[in-house]
This record gives structure tokens, C-alpha cells and sequence, in this order.
């Protein structure tokens, strides 16, 4: 199955697609998030844990980090980041404006606007721990 996958040809119109998204800095509010949490939190790289190297504190450790502080990088991180918060503006309008499965499912907007919050906070903490090292 995947070779049959790979070799279709659709797929490499999907890869290119995928890789422009990316590339427009839309998915990069992430690591606006991530940054924040990784000095909040005090993630510190593999070596850190398994082979004894010396913690590094906030300062930035790999390349991606000097990026992220670089003004270029970090103007399309916040057009990304205030794209991130519309979306959740929009979602929550739909939370308590009762559109959302929820109602279905009886719960109060009140609990599915913690449920998201949650889930969000649980999301970030996942990509948080993987992406910042």
C-alpha cells in the first residue's frame, strides 16, 4: 500500500501544496507557543537527559532557535499567530452561539469551552515537547 501511494502521482501535486502552506508561515504560530513554553516548562534536548550535558537554560540551543528570533522570522510567526487567534475568536462565537456538536451531546457551551481549552493546552504541550528540541 504504500509504495501504490507514493507512486501516484497526485501525491506530488499534494507534497507541493503542503510544502507552500508551510512555507507562507501560516502553521507558524506554533513556535511562537512553543518558544514561551520551552522556557516556561525548561525542555532542554535529548543530550541534556540522556547523556549528562550541561542544561542550557532559556537562551536559544539550536538553529531553529536563533531563528525564531530573528525579526523576519518572527513578523511571519505573528501574522500566523493572529490568524490562530481569529480561528479560536470563531470557534468560540460558535461554542456559545451553540453551533457546535456539543449541543448534541448535552454539553453546556460553558464545558465545551473548557473541553477545547484543555484539549488546546494538551495539543501544545505534545508539539511543544517535541518540536522545541
Amino acid at each position: 500500500f504504500p509504495l501504490a501511494f507514493m507512486s501516484n502521482p497526485i501525491v506530488n501535486i499534494i507534497i507541493r501544496i503542503c510544502l507552500l502552506l508551510e512555507a507562507s508561515g501560516i502553521c507558524s504560530a506554533c513556535w511562537v507557543l512553543v518558544r514561551f513554553q520551552k522556557r516556561l516548562i525548561g525542555y532542554e534536548p535529548d543530550d541534556v537527559y540522556l547523556e549528562g550535558a550541561p542544561k542550557n537554560g532559556s537562551d536559544p540551543i539550536t538553529r531553529h532557535d536563533k531563528d525564531v528570533d530573528r525579526f523576519l522570522v518572527v513578523t511571519r510567526y505573528t501574522y500566523s499567530l493572529a490568524l490562530l487567534v481569529f480561528c479560536v475568536t470563531l470557534v468560540m462565537a460558535g461554542i456559545f452561539a451553540e453551533q457546535s456538536t456539543a449541543v448534541n451531546y448535552n454539553i453546556p457551551p460553558v464545558g465545551a469551552f473548557f473541553l477545547f481549552c484543555f484539549l488546546i493546552c494538551w495539543l501544545a504541550v505534545m508539539e511543544g515537547g517535541q518540536g522545541c528540541l
